[in-house]
């Protein structure tokens, strides 16, 4: 009975360590919040170098974008996804695109078309104090250190 009851305490602390070291685990990933963005030239596969800006703002679980690059501009909204050891989702939500027209980059055309189409995902990664996207190609740095 002794032996018994020293097992079943034996688990009961093991299950309690988990689920305190998975709560402190889940707690500890950093959480986005405020405003991050860059601007600066981009060099389209023709050579010509185009005027970019992007700018995102984080609100709780949600975020909105601006992206203008060059005569077009992109507007996205959506929910992030905290993740761990500074990664994190964009799950887009709704998507605006005005001012894309024929002469458009092929590659641009398509980050453009991705980054505002309602499903879709957009991986974001640490690179020191700012973020990267992924399937974006954008660098998003905190407004302060600008």
């Amino acid at each position: 009975m002794v032996q018994c009851c020293s097992r079943v305490i034996a688990v009961c602390s093991l299950i309690l360590c988990g689920v305190v070291i998975i709560a402190l685990w889940w707690n500890a990933s950093e959480k986005l919040q405020g405003r991050y963005q860059l601007s600066g030239q981009l060099q389209l596969s023709n050579g010509q170098l185009l005027e970019v800006s992007h700018s995102l703002q984080v609100m709780g679980k949600h975020f909105h974008a601006v992206t203008r690059q060059g005569d077009t501009i992109i507007e996205t909204t959506g929910v992030i996804e905290n993740g761990f050891a500074g990664h994190y989702r964009l799950l887009i939500e709704d998507g605006n695109l005005i001012g894309l027209n024929s002469e458009t980059d092929t590659d641009l055309v398509f980050t453009l078309l991705y980054s505002r189409r309602k499903g879709s995902v957009i991986h974001l990664s640490r690179v020191g104090d700012c973020l990267s996207g992924f399937e974006s190609r954008q660098i998003y740095c905190p407004a302060a250190s600008l």
